[in-house]
């Protein structure tokens, strides 16, 4: 994704208002390229289970939010993902960061091309 998605675009209305104001929070001013729905969980202290993932691209970074009692609020350089790999076989994006919250989320293989193209997006410029 070459151009910042457009405040009013429907993928930030299925991103919900609190995950929002989340990334918000993380991003500053930055633009989001792409907002992505993982088919992962993360622990956030609920007692219905885990909250559902989400993953939002800056130009430099990757944020990594799920809601909850404890919400889960990351962002990682994108050069620290610069090894990570899609796993055809698990439908996993595997990130190769120490600092990352959750090693590997489920994708598709589309949204894991257009995830994989965001993180090395950098080493094209």
């Amino acid at each position: 994704m070459t151009t910042p998605l457009p405040s009013e675009s429907p993928v930030w209305r299925m991103l919900g208002s609190k995950r929002r104001e989340l990334v918000n929070r993380v991003i500053a001013s930055a633009e989001v390229y792409l907002l992505e729905r993982t088919g992962s969980r993360a622990d956030t202290g609920s007692w219905f289970g885990g909250r559902r993932v989400w993953l939002a691209f800056t130009l430099d970074a990757m944020v990594m939010v799920a809601t909850g009692p404890r919400p889960l609020c990351q962002k990682i350089p994108l050069v620290e993902l610069t090894q990570t790999q899609y796993n055809v076989v698990t439908d996993e994006v595997v990130f190769a960061s120490a600092d990352v919250p959750l090693q590997q989320v489920r994708l598709s293989f589309l949204a894991a091309a257009r995830v994989l193209a965001q993180i090395r997006r950098r080493e094209r410029c």
